[in-house]
């Protein structure tokens, strides 16, 4: 199998895993930036229009130069008033592969997801923590969005 039939393939499962889903969390890491934000943002009105539940819970607040983004409309924070977080079928977590920069979000996530996934462009750490089983890494892609277009 060549390199880019691995990477379809592996996008393949987890768009399986998304229609199967009843329940889905969408999330970035601490602090996030245009990619993250923007990939998650994407998805979620993608997802909603295809009639999923889907929420999207962050560690913290969006940082004041993406308000135009209108994301107080579409995001909760963790560290802030909002929502219990209730069992979920499936998290998708964008723009990291290091739960570090998700915690103390991540934590919950794992209590209350079947399923906790990493979507991201950049390369896992060589020491330190690993992405979560299933998680999808493509070095290649110059973006999170560009692997959440693909998605979608």
């Amino acid at each position: 199998m060549t390199a880019q039939g691995f990477v379809s393939n592996m996008l393949h499962k987890i768009a399986d895993l998304i229609k199967q889903a009843k329940t889905i969390v969408l999330s970035t890491h601490r602090q996030g930036d245009g990619d993250g934000l923007g990939a998650q943002l994407a998805l979620f009105h993608a997802l909603k229009k295809a009639g999923k539940n889907v929420r999207v819970l962050n560690v913290d607040e969006t940082p004041r130069r993406y308000q135009f983004l209108q994301t107080s409309r579409y995001i909760q924070a963790f560290e802030s008033v909002h929502d219990q977080l209730e069992k979920t079928d499936i998290a998708l977590i964008f723009d990291t592969n290091d739960h570090r920069l998700v915690e103390p979000l991540f934590s919950e996530l794992t209590k209350k997801c079947s399923q906790v996934i990493f979507i991201d462009h950049h390369p896992a750490l060589l020491q330190g923590p690993q992405p979560t089983v299933g998680s999808f890494i493509n070095t290649k892609a110059a973006s999170t969005g560009e692997i959440v277009y693909e998605l979608i």
